[in-house]
């Protein structure tokens, strides 16, 4: 609620479990679906998307592991 319209924040984790990360984007989906939206930013190491956001696990991508996702709140 603090964020400006137009503002975007990342919400990331180094957690692999599910709950922790595309979980908690859907439980904000679910609460505030009309005033955010999800962005998928371009990036220089391609990441494996996930339903919700991003993630790098050290296996695949050699760091990690890394999930994030960008969300942008609505203009008014």
């Amino acid at each position: 609620t603090a964020l400006k319209p137009g503002g975007h924040i990342v919400y990331s984790t180094c957690s692999i479990s599910p709950g922790e990360n595309d979980g908690v984007i859907q439980k904000l989906l679910k609460k505030k679906k009309d005033q955010v939206e999800i962005m998928r930013p371009d990036l220089e190491i391609e990441p494996e998307w996930t339903e919700q956001g991003l993630q790098y696990l050290p296996d695949r991508s050699g760091m990690g592991p890394m999930y994030a996702c960008l969300i942008r709140k609505k203009e008014s």
